[in-house]
């Protein structure tokens, strides 16, 4: 049996990822097996400890060779140095990959020895060897060199000014010592910070810049100069480096006038070398937290790169897990393969023993095969549409139920509006009889007032009378105790006249005259007191009886109207509170039957909306009935137009098997198109069958019990 190519594929592919998988874990594993920082420490500092014994052994040499010279008299002139001068150009280049800490640690080292005569050259020198060791860098790691990229344009422009410099060298030396010596302090106090600033700059450069020793003629110098776009910043600074390489070439003369003074040349060269000593101290101040800066960096990339590790591990792990699961179901797909080629061969052993045994009795079988379909079609679609028929017919007897419901209801709804409108009407009634009796009972209550006003103004009037006659009475009885008191009075002067006539016989007329007037004033008393009591009396008598009959009646008179009054507002009250009563029944029936009506007619939109969305999907059944009874037709067109075309290949088939001996494959077509057949009618009587089952379930659901 040949390979399917889809296993193939899943082969290929799998081991694509396999391989993938086998480079990946191979690349983290050689990216992990790098030489530490502590390694590249120790290799830079034994390449630097090599380099300084170098460079020692040099200057010892050159001290042994000058110290020979100096006792014959001969002595370096300023043009005599050449062969000096390219050493300190060569030693640019770079010999070694130090780190900044270790070229610190090493560079304070070498200390001042006491000589006759001071070697300016010696510093520059060790300035430009510091720079290149501080530029010659270990081979950065690729996020270095993507830090080191943003650095590049600085040491373009740093390594455009070197070659300005190189090339300068030639025209400098022929200017002359005058313009030179102008201030020979100031270039070598310049010496230092300007190393210190190229040391400065130099660490910000990740690739070691060689200095080549070209020269070049004036000419090209300046206009190469001239064609240069420089900032001021970057023009100074190369006036200031073709003045210390001027003042290079002329240390040596300045150091031969100076012969004869060695202590001063020996403090100077002290003082010098104590600045690049700090200097020295600032830039390994700088370059520690450097390399504080950069062991963190190392530990970020480190755990960044465990991190990596173990992504990519579990990557793997999910690639392996994936390789597994497509093994499995290539294993599966080849089993699944395997089993439908046996059932493919034992099918096609099975149709060559049928045609061994004969076409005759397959057109036998397979005509009563076609004659049993077309039975069972022909029941299952006149039972479609037998169902069809009564659902209809149901559904028909429902709509008109329905709208019998509908016209009860409209009827009860009306005629509950005009109970309402009559309730309505009574209640206006009743509301205006309420309000006819509540202005009687106002008018009543008015004139009762008035009469009450009345009667009480007659009381103030006989309360008046009453207190004039209880004056008068109490002016009569303060006479009558005057009358009294006068009697008293006349009596004890009568006595006081018997008992003391002896004593008052001097004085007979006083007495006399005194007893005359007392006798006369009791006259006119009594005489006025009968008088006037009398009439007085009989006035006071008849007002007082008069005013008693009047108040008797009045009062009587008032009882009897306010008796009426009580009587008539007990009535009017029971009136208004019975019309009260009937309005509020009369109200609260409205109310109820207003509630009543407002359900009624909820109720009624409801189910007037529930009977048209019955209708609605009733008419919408019935039309998904009639679609669906319009395809069952179509599909017995579709099946009656198989059968004959079936036909068609049976009577084909058999020509064809009596005239040629392509026996194999035309049965292979008719088993085709017979399958077809059947599958095609299946589906077709299962699609009938469940939507009119869908049908008959969904109308039963949806119409009301």
């Amino acid at each position: 049996m040949d390979s399917d190519p889809q296993t193939i594929g899943l082969m290929v592919f799998g081991g694509f990822m396999i391989l993938s998988a086998v480079g990946i874990a191979l690349v983290s594993t050689l990216s992990m097996k790098e030489t530490s920082y502590d390694e590249a420490l120790a290799k830079q500092r034994h390449q630097l400890i090599q380099t300084q014994t170098q460079k020692a052994e040099k200057k010892k040499k050159n001290k042994a060779k000058r110290k020979e010279d100096r006792p014959d008299g001969k002595f370096s002139e300023p043009g005599s140095d050449g062969g000096e001068e390219p050493e300190g150009v060569t030693c640019t280049e770079p010999e070694s990959e130090p780190e900044p800490a270790t070229e610190l640690d090493a560079a304070p080292n070498p200390s001042p020895e006491p000589e006759p005569e001071p070697e300016p050259e010696q510093e520059p020198e060790l300035a430009v060897v510091t720079g290149t060791t501080i530029r010659s860098a270990p081979a950065p790691s690729p996020k270095k060199k993507k830090k080191s990229a943003k650095v590049e344009p600085a040491a373009v422009m740093e390594k455009v000014t070197k070659e300005v410099l190189v090339m300068a060298l030639a025209p400098v030396v022929g200017v002359s010592p005058v313009n030179v010596t102008k201030e020979p302090s100031a270039a070598k106090t310049e010496e230092p910070k300007e190393t210190s600033s190229k040391k400065k700059k130099s660490k910000n450069k990740p690739d070691p810049v060689t200095d080549s020793a070209l020269l070049l003629p004036y000419g090209e110098l300046l206009t190469a100069v001239s064609s240069m776009t420089l900032s001021d910043d970057k023009m100074h600074k190369l006036m200031e480096v073709l003045n210390q390489k001027a003042g290079v070439r002329q240390d040596s003369w300045q150091l031969a006038c100076q012969r004869g003074d060695p202590l001063a040349a020996l403090k100077k060269q002290l003082e010098e070398k104590d600045k690049l000593l700090t200097s020295e101290q600032e830039d390994a101040a700088v370059i520690k937290s450097r390399l504080r800066e950069l062991s963190k960096e190392l530990g970020a990339e480190k755990s960044k790169m465990a991190s990596l590790e173990a992504r990519l591990k579990a990557e793997l792990s999910a690639r392996v897990q994936e390789v597994d699961t497509l093994q499995t179901r290539m294993r599966t797909g080849d089993q699944e393969h395997l089993k439908l080629t046996q059932q493919l061969n034992q099918k096609i052993g099975s149709l060559q023993e049928q045609l061994e045994n004969g076409p005759n009795a397959q057109l036998t079988r397979l005509q009563q095969e076609n004659s049993i379909l077309r039975d069972a079609l022909n029941q299952a679609t006149s039972q479609a549409e037998s169902r069809q028929n009564t659902e209809l017919a149901r559904l028909r007897q429902d709509c008109v139920r329905l709208g019998r419901e509908l016209t009860k209801h409209t009827n009860a709804l009306q005629s509950d509006e005009e109970q309402r409108k009559s309730l309505e009407v009574k209640m206006a009634a009743a509301e205006q009889e309420l309000a006819r009796a509540q202005l009687v009972h106002a008018d009543t209550e008015h004139a009762l007032q008035q009469q009450l006003e009345e009667v009480c103004s007659q009381l103030k009037a006989s309360q008046q009378e009453a207190a004039a006659v209880s004056e008068l009475q109490e002016a009569l009885a303060s006479r009558e105790a005057e009358l009294q008191e006068l009697k008293v009075q006349l009596e004890n002067q009568v006595t006081i006249q018997g008992s003391g006539s002896e004593t008052e016989s001097e004085q007979p007329f006083e007495s006399l005259e005194k007893d005359s007037l007392l006798l006369r004033l009791e006259e006119e008393l009594q005489q006025t007191r009968n008088h006037g009591n009398n009439d007085w009396l009989e006035l006071f008598t008849q007002k007082v009886e008069q005013s008693k009959i009047e108040a008797e009646t009045s009062h009587s008179e008032l009882q009897s109207r306010l008796h009426e009054a009580d009587r008539k507002q007990a009535e009017l009250e029971a009136e208004s509170d019975h019309s009260r009563k009937l309005l509020q029944e009369a109200e609260a029936e409205l109310e109820a039957l207003r509630r009543r009506s407002e359900e009624d007619k909820n109720v009624w939109r409801q189910k007037m909306s529930e009977a048209e969305q019955k209708k609605q999907t009733v008419l919408d059944q019935l039309q998904l009935l009639e679609d669906e009874v319009q395809r069952g037709r179509t599909g017995m067109e579709d099946t009656r137009q198989l059968k004959e075309q079936l036909m068609l290949l049976e009577a084909q088939l058999e020509k064809q098997l009596e005239e040629a001996g392509f026996a194999q494959s035309r049965r292979e077509e008719l088993a085709q198109a017979r399958q077809e057949v059947l599958q095609l009618q299946t589906e077709a009587g299962r699609r009938s069958a469940a939507a009119l089952q869908e049908a008959a379930v969904e109308v039963k659901e949806e119409t009301p019990v």
